[in-house]
């Protein structure tokens, strides 16, 4: 219990490294230059202590249209939403960054491929299930729509090799 009480008192000193130069476009999550970079340095952090870090990624299949069906700004209030769920379900020594238009990824570092799995069955689930509210003035909810894909690192991994089989497994 103590011990996840000290992760819990982190939260707030770590998420408030999220910070203009290091955020996306909605100051929801890391962007992807800061995601690219500090992967990077957990990639050789991972080789050197032969340990293993995974990486998920979340595609949010149904954001790229919910403006068209529900008025502009939806995909904004849906892609908050989901970067809120991602960021408040994983470890705090995890990170959620902004990967593309319609991805969120989550590295995992010292995790193995089945416990990122369960984590990401986890949050995936969570944004399957979970109504979001679509704004004010407008009296609609809708579900997001993900597909996840998962790798973990080889000792020959660059920070775009391990990004690119991740999408690769997207399912």
């Amino acid at each position: 219990v103590r011990r996840q009480r000290l992760r819990w008192n982190l939260h707030a000193p770590i998420s408030a490294t999220l910070a203009p130069n290091s955020a996306d476009s909605l100051n929801a999550l890391y962007s992807n230059n800061f995601l690219r970079s500090h992967l990077g340095r957990l990639l050789d952090r991972s080789n050197k202590r032969r340990r293993n870090m995974s990486l998920a990624i979340f595609s949010l299949q149904n954001l790229g249209n919910t403006d068209d069906m529900y008025g502009p700004g939806t995909s904004d209030v849906l892609l908050r939403h989901a970067a809120d769920w991602v960021s408040g379900l994983i470890r705090v020594e995890d990170v959620a960054a902004r990967l593309g238009p319609i991805e969120i990824c989550a590295v995992f570092p010292d995790t193995e491929e089945l416990d990122a799995r369960q984590a990401t069955d986890r949050i995936a689930g969570v944004l399957h299930r979970s109504e979001i509210p679509l704004g004010s003035g407008r009296n609609a909810t809708t579900r997001i729509w993900t597909q996840s894909g998962i790798a973990t690192t080889s000792p020959d991994d660059s920070v775009d090799s391990l990004i690119a089989r991740a999408r690769s497994n997207l399912s």
